[in-house]
């Protein structure tokens, strides 16, 4: 989500600081700042096609994930976050305004507009609202995601540091404390929620995935995503849902009965086949990267935790960088032809998720647009009909 005024507080609030006429001028001229920056990448993104190779002069990245911190107040099995390595600790992966300087003059930052503050849980991090307010300053639109369950005593900080957008990732285990925490929070931030959804629960338990939407569309939240289990931490493929699964349909008939005027993003789910280019449609090793405070890069969406590995912003020259072998092989993979996956792709959501309808739903849109932009959840008809086209 891109940066929005908030209409609850009829003009009274704008996340600069200022008010009224005011701040609604810095807020049309910081967006038309970045539009100019940003715009005609944005183009190109969606006119040239996409090559293996990368260059900055052809494509440059949209969207960066900053980890600013990797301590997190919750354990949850199918985190993505690895042990961190060997002699170094927590603090030294805390990200400073100066470290987050330093990572904005690189020139991978050059044709990004939406930077999203992850983790850990970005909260955590005591310099957390000197960052947002840099980030906004250096022209970037910064959002979070968050589990939800410290906002209540933040809410204040977020505002006045000029918080974009927040996203509460909603888990089984936090569900009761969101259930209170949330609509406290109703029209003082602009909040999205998701929610992963389990193989084993979407099965046996689909009202804790009601619950969830219950929750999260009775708290005043703008819209929310549900998200499918990718392997990952302690979880096995069990936990894995397939497009085709009758669990799945009755799960989207059951959610669109009950919660039909609450904007709902389903998350493509995993193919249990590629039969070509049509079923490779992932955009991110193009559109999106991940960094950590050390400069450290991740992957993908799917690889998102940074790893000296991948390649450093600062000791990796920058072709070597946005072409290395581990990205390249994914490039290529998606761009092929035929059904062939990289390894690394398979039984990833996002390999399949790339369309237009799901870019621009799930993109840094301004609040109210996506609004306007958010349909129902679709049907078991409209299923039937996109996949038969």
């Amino acid at each position: 989500m891109m940066e929005r005024t908030y209409p609850e507080d009829n003009g009274r609030h704008a996340p600069t600081g200022r008010s009224g006429s005011d701040g609604m001028v810095t807020l049309g001229l910081r967006l038309l700042k970045l539009a100019a920056r940003c715009g005609p990448n944005w183009v190109r993104h969606h006119v040239l096609p996409y090559r293996a190779e990368y260059d900055l002069r052809r494509h440059g990245p949209l969207y960066c994930g900053l980890y600013v911190t990797f301590r997190c107040n919750l354990a949850c099995p199918w985190c993505v976050n690895p042990p961190l390595p060997a002699g170094l600790g927590l603090d030294d992966f805390e990200a400073t305004p100066e470290a987050v300087a330093r990572l904005l003059d690189h020139p991978l930052f050059r044709t990004v507009a939406h930077i999203n503050l992850t983790g850990g849980e970005p909260l955590l991090n005591k310099n957390l609202m000197e960052i947002i307010r840099l980030i906004r300053r250096r022209g970037f639109l910064p959002g979070m995601v968050t589990n939800g369950t410290l906002l209540e005593t933040r809410v204040a900080d977020l505002r006045a540091a000029g918080i974009a957008d927040v996203r509460v990732s909603m888990y089984g285990n936090t569900l009761d404390r969101l259930a209170d925490i949330l609509p406290k929070l109703r029209g003082k931030l602009p909040i999205a929620t998701s929610y992963i959804v389990l193989g084993t629960e979407m099965r046996e338990r689909p009202e804790a995935i009601e619950k969830a939407v219950r929750i999260a569309a009775e708290s005043g939240s703008v819209g929310m995503r549900l998200n499918f289990y990718m392997p990952a931490g302690q979880c096995g493929d069990a936990e894995l849902v397939y497009e085709d699964e009758p669990a799945l349909a009755d799960l989207k008939a059951r959610i669109a009965d009950r919660f039909p005027d609450f904007p709902i993003y389903w998350r493509p789910t995993v193919r249990r086949a590629i039969s070509g280019s049509r079923d490779k449609t992932c955009r991110q090793p193009w559109e999106n990267f991940h960094v950590d405070a050390r400069g450290n890069l991740g992957l993908c969406c799917r690889y998102c935790f940074p790893s000296p590995r991948n390649g450093n912003l600062f000791e990796t020259p920058l072709p070597e960088l946005l072409n290395q072998p581990g990205l390249a092989k994914m490039r290529a993979g998606i761009l092929d032809p035929g059904p062939l996956v990289p390894p690394e792709c398979a039984n990833c959501l996002y390999l399949s998720g790339g369309k237009a309808a799901p870019k621009v739903m799930q993109s840094p849109l301004p609040t109210l647009i996506r609004k306007k932009l958010a349909t129902k959840p679709p049907t078991a008809a409209a299923d039937n009909k996109s996949g038969a086209a």
